[in-house]
């Protein structure tokens, strides 16, 4: 699933699997066997792959592109289905402790396109919010 989309995404933005591979400093045939599915990625080979490709790893992870989405700054907020469930989930809330900020920041996200992101896209969306504030 995480492989089809980082294929999808790689061969709209036009970029070869040799030449994603050497912008990312992966293995070819690793890069291969992840977008083929037969290996998951860490995170640390995820954030080269989003380097490699020049776009955000939520747009990597999700394989929406950055442009869209767009975050609500509006009072009035329908909550996503995969938001709901992931503040929803007792163990992973108590996993994570979000803050304040970082709940109203996964509540500004905003997909055009019918897409409607899963409680994993928060919790990533969430470690790499977090990252991007360290």
């Amino acid at each position: 699933m995480f492989g089809e989309k980082l294929r999808r995404l790689r061969r709209e933005l036009g970029i070869s699997q040799g030449d994603l591979a050497e912008r990312s400093g992966i293995n070819r045939s690793y890069l291969s066997m992840v977008e083929n599915d037969r290996s998951s990625p860490t995170m640390d080979v995820v954030e080269k792959l989003a380097r490699g490709l020049g776009v955000s790893v939520w747009t990597i992870i999700s394989g929406v592109e950055e442009k869209h989405y767009t975050y609500d700054t509006d009072e009035v907020f329908e909550m996503f289905d995969g938001l709901r469930q992931f503040l929803e989930d007792e163990d992973l809330m108590m996993l994570v402790k979000p803050t304040e900020e970082e709940i109203q920041a996964l509540k500004g996200i905003r997909f055009r396109g019918g897409f409607q992101p899963d409680k994993r896209f928060y919790r990533d969306a969430l470690l790499a919010y977090r990252r991007s504030k360290a």
